[in-house]
């Protein structure tokens, strides 16, 4: 990743690794050492010292029940980034077309957006929330007509919420690839700008080496379109912009 980004003239790299209690399919936590990933960050650094700002960031999975276990992890490490998601909730999970299809797609989507507006009442501080469509997503493969604009209500309170605690909205590419369709995201955009929404953050989610930065030159045409002037970057929990 950090070759790659050196050879695509990035002056910084960040990764995100997730934090998820309990995962409802499995049964487990998906937890990383994040104090050796930071030696690791560290050796790194002094490897690419001339070339690179290697920083360390986390996505933090929101899970009912499970408050204190997450504060603990983010209070015993320091991240530059805290990236806020939700995928799950309750015995559900917003990744699986199961979920969708036992409780309904609709109801389904409605209680994504229910568990966001708990996530941020709740006492975990964050910088970043991640793919707010990340369960329209799964509900969009079983619904090809279903437009995120029936859920527009709570959309509203979610986006209200976020801008009110001065937080950044996520714009995530792999999320956006999957749905395929440019007048989603550009109903999200308008509708966060209209709100007075300004602060953005584009992420691949990549998951693997050859999705990192993807589609990141369409999609930052297309925030442009909808009158955004800047991407956001954190360092040391320190929100930058980034002229667009």
């Amino acid at each position: 990743y950090i070759k790659i980004a050196i050879s695509k003239g990035c002056s910084y790299f960040i990764m995100t690794d997730h934090l998820d209690f309990d995962i409802p399919m499995y049964k487990v936590n998906w937890i990383a050492d994040y104090k050796k990933e930071r030696e690791e960050i560290d050796r790194l650094q002094e490897k690419y010292k001339n070339k690179i700002t290697i920083l360390q960031g986390i996505e933090c999975g929101y899970r009912v029940g499970y408050e204190d276990d997450i504060l603990k992890i983010l209070n015993d490490n320091h991240f530059d980034l805290i990236n806020l998601s939700i995928h799950n909730y309750l015995d559900l999970d917003f990744y699986y077309k199961e979920d969708f299809l036992k409780i309904g797609i609709k109801k389904m989507v409605s209680l994504y957006f229910e568990a966001i507006i708990k996530a941020f009442n709740s006492n975990i501080d964050f910088d970043v929330f991640s793919h707010i469509d990340y369960a329209f997503k799964t509900a969009r493969t079983l619904d090809n007509n279903l437009q995120i604009s029936t859920f527009e209500s709570q959309l509203k309170i979610v986006f209200n919420l976020l801008i009110k605690k001065e937080k950044c909205l996520e714009i995530n590419t792999k999320v956006q690839e999957a749905i395929n369709d440019e007048s989603h995201i550009k109903y999200l955009l308008n509708l966060y700008y209209f709100l007075g929404g300004r602060d953005l953050t584009l992420s691949s989610d990549a998951h693997v080496e050859n999705r990192y930065l993807s589609s990141f030159d369409q999609y930052k045409e297309i925030i442009k379109e909808c009158n955004f002037k800047y991407l956001c970057y954190f360092i040391n929990r320190k929100k930058y912009k980034f002229y667009i």
